[in-house]
């Protein structure tokens, strides 16, 4: 896969908070249930394809792609580079180093299946 364009957690903050970037959140619904980012558009990976038309309205607005640690986002993020975004950015980190750098609250976790494990 090719490098994909990154932006860091307090960039797509300071975005989200002026208006001026739309984050879709990839993960799945337990997940953004346990640790939710105010603003983001959820969007699971599970089910992209059949929200596809959704995702494709924001082609010409600046987007941010988040998921739990950037693996997942990456993907996204190439494959919408792919679609004609040219604004796209997988934010670096996802919601680990967002819970670093900009909000603390913001639960961190690692999954076991389907059972997400906080980690302090």
């Amino acid at each position: 896969m090719a490098i994909v364009p990154q932006i860091s957690p307090k960039e797509a903050k300071k975005l989200l908070d002026d208006g001026k970037i739309i984050i879709i959140d990839v993960r799945e619904p337990h997940e953004i249930e346990f640790s939710n980012i105010p603003g983001t558009i959820p969007i699971p990976l599970s089910q992209f394809n059949a929200k596809i038309d959704e995702v494709l309205a924001y082609r010409d607005h600046t987007v941010a792609i988040l998921c739990r640690s950037g693996a997942r986002s990456a993907r996204v993020t190439h494959f919408l580079k792919n679609q004609g975004f040219s604004q796209v950015y997988n934010i670096k980190g996802g919601i680990l180093q967002w819970s670093d750098e900009v909000d603390p609250s913001v639960k961190k976790y690692y999954s076991q299946g389907t059972r997400l494990i906080e980690i302090q």
